[in-house]
């Protein structure tokens, strides 16, 4: 993407506090889309992310949703809709499913039914032309052709369910 070719688009990337979904925002960002940073926990990082955006002259918003509480996806969705109006890109990057104390469905509620609804939650916003893109894992992708660690077998096969 270079400067400005996404100028007048939005963009929501959920996880977008910290790692690839930190970086996918920024690119959006720096090509001139306007972006919604979504963190669950990490609210200083996600300050953080759009700080670093607004001085390079980009526009952010920052939004607390943890997918797996629906109200609060369809608070973002209300924040989007009054910031932006809306959404010209969806990203699902959001994921997990190792968390202790998360309970033993965790990985397919978050993988799963959380990313089905982010997707029904958001449609209001999405037009003809938008575009969602749900980012999985290489593990996710080869489970059934390549061993995974025990560990995280749980969500490898709940995010390729997704």
């Amino acid at each position: 993407m270079s400067a400005n070719n996404l100028a007048g688009k939005s963009v929501f990337v959920s996880g977008s506090s910290r790692g690839i979904g930190a970086a996918t925002v920024k690119l959006f960002a720096d090509a001139g889309a306007r972006v919604a940073i979504n963190y669950r926990d990490k609210e200083v990082r996600a300050n953080k992310v759009a700080e670093e955006i607004r001085a390079r002259g980009g526009e952010a918003i920052v939004l607390k949703a943890d997918l797996t509480d629906y109200q609060t996806v369809s608070d973002a969705r209300d924040s989007i809709k009054d910031a932006y109006g809306h959404l010209d890109f969806l990203v699902l990057n959001a994921s997990g499913g190792m968390e202790v104390g998360k309970g033993e469905d965790y990985a397919t509620r978050l993988n799963v039914d959380a990313q089905v609804n982010l997707v029904e939650t958001m449609l209001p916003l999405l037009h003809e032309g938008s575009r969602i893109v749900f980012v999985t894992s290489h593990q996710a992708h080869f489970i059934h052709q390549a061993p995974t660690m025990p560990e995280y077998l749980p969500v490898a096969l709940r995010k390729r369910a997704g």
